[in-house]
């Protein structure tokens, strides 16, 4: 992950069907492998990710950044799975958000400069 910089990995199960059961983060690793002084070749991913449809975080993809803002700060994530139809279709990280609330602050960019609050400042795919 580190080498790729890649900040999390959204954990699946496939039974005929792919699903998404999970998140894996920087943070599953730090706090749950590393400083635990755990065997991570011996580890699975099971153990340490965030599974489950309670724990799970996800956005629609035509949520308002404000909205992600608030999604994470009450939850203490730095991720959010984005959804379509039903589908997950990427993810949004803190950088992302912060990102393009900068942007839309300062109204830089040809695509944010037309963009109000009411509407999603999101290219997320």
């Amino acid at each position: 992950m580190a080498a790729n910089n890649i900040g999390a990995l959204a954990v699946v199960e496939q039974h005929g069907d792919t699903e998404i059961i999970g998140i894996f983060s920087e943070r599953d690793y730090l706090h749950k492998i590393a400083a635990l002084n755990r065997d991570h070749a011996k580890t699975t991913i099971r153990e340490v990710a965030t599974i489950g449809a309670t724990d799970l975080v996800i956005v629609e993809h035509d949520e308002l950044i404000e909205g992600c803002m608030k999604k994470m700060l009450s939850r203490g994530i730095r991720h959010l799975l984005v959804r379509q139809d039903k589908l997950v279709t990427g993810m949004i990280s803190v950088k992302d958000v912060v990102v393009c609330a900068h942007l839309k602050e300062t109204a830089m960019g040809t695509h944010l400069k037309e963009t109000d609050n009411r509407r999603p400042c999101m290219a997320i795919s």
